[in-house]
């Protein structure tokens, strides 16, 4: 039995045994949990939350240009770092849906310097609405939207990825950070890779 549609890193596609009629026509099950349980939803739930801090509990500093532009900067830079991903998973013919198997390991481009640029740009952007909004306290979601993503879709990401491609996907992940990093040091290795 196939599972529902996945999601790679923006790109929803119906799996190829089912069909595109197929995403979202299995009831409220499993399908459509996978569905709903993707990155950009919990982008949006995390920027809720914010938005609501900011609304219900305001502690001053909107509308400072020092903050719009702080906040310009982190939304514009992550949705430049989402595109580029985009654009380069689209050159290698892979999908770019989390729940989804990757047909290519992609290294170039942004996969060069972070092996996750399209959730990087998820952080970016929610640290940029956080500073827009100036929703001081919002700031403590970013980690935690950083660790969610890892626990719930790049560990799984990484495992089907070094089952795929293996050596070169180790090889990969030893060379390139996961999220960022100021320092390289040869050798150094904070896990294994996600695609997204």
């Amino acid at each position: 039995m196939s599972e529902g549609p996945r999601y790679d890193a923006g790109n929803f596609v119906a799996r190829r045994d089912e069909g595109a009629g197929a995403i979202g026509t299995r009831g409220h099950g499993k399908g459509m949990r996978r569905w709903i349980d993707i990155p950009p939803v919990w982008l949006a739930v995390f920027l809720a939350l914010a938005w609501l801090q900011a609304d219900r509990l305001p502690l001053g500093g909107a509308g400072w240009p020092v903050w719009d532009l702080l906040g310009g900067l982190c939304v514009g830079g992550g949705g430049l770092l989402m595109a580029l991903a985009v654009l380069e998973l689209r050159r290698a013919r892979t999908t770019v849906i989390p729940h989804r198997d990757a047909e290519a390991l992609v290294t170039t481009g942004i996969f060069r310097r972070t092996r996750n640029p399209i959730y990087l740009g998820d952080a970016l952007i929610l640290a940029g609405m956080v500073c827009y909004w100036a929703a001081w306290p919002s700031l403590l979601l970013v980690p935690l939207f950083v660790w969610l993503i890892t626990d719930r879709f790049i560990l799984d990401e990484e495992s089907r990825l070094e089952a795929r491609f293996g050596r070169a996907f180790e090889t990969y992940a030893t060379r390139t950070p996961r999220w960022l990093s100021w320092r390289r040091r040869a050798g150094m290795n904070e896990g294994k890779g996600g695609r997204g």
